[in-house]
Parts: C-alpha cells; structure tokens; sequence
C-alpha cells in the first residue's frame, strides 16, 4: 500500500475507488491516530508597516487549519503552509 493513499485518508478524501483498499487504509489510519496524536501548524508571514513576521498556528483538526489558512490569505498574509506534527 502507498503511504500517499494513507495520508489522503487522513486528510479525509477516500483513498481509492476500491471499498476494500479504502477499508483497509482506513483502518490503519485509525490506528495509526489511536496510537500518536496529530496537530496541524499553518506557518505564514503577516504583513507589517513594512516587513513581514513570521506567525505559526497550531490545529488538532486538518480541517480548521484550512479554513484559517483562508482566512489569512484574505488578510494580506504570504507563503502560507500547513505541516503534519505527529506525536507519540
């Protein structure tokens, strides 16, 4: 199995149009999540007078790091990014 199908579905879209294979990744990124804990940063730079400075936000659900990576993006911020922390 290919690890960029197990972090589709951890990104919430289904891994494939084969139920089992969905099934099965899935699964072990149910237990892959049961086992570490996975927080989301938004790293981005927001304007100042004159410069940028950098900001980080940290999201335990992927979908609220998009949403303020939108948000950002409406006020002026640059070079926005989200990055996967996983912890044990």
């Amino acid at each position: 199995m290919k690890v960029w199908r197990w972090w589709a579905k951890a990104l919430g879209e289904k891994a494939s149009k084969c139920d089992k294979e969905s099934y099965d990744t899935g699964t072990i990124i149910n237990q892959l999540k049961s086992t570490f804990t996975m927080k989301y940063q938004v790293k981005y730079l927001k304007p100042k007078k004159k410069t940028y400075s950098k900001q980080i936000a940290t999201f335990y659900t992927i979908e609220d790091a998009t949403l303020w990576e939108k948000y950002i993006q409406t006020q002026g911020c640059k070079e926005s990014e989200i990055i996967v922390l996983i912890k044990s």
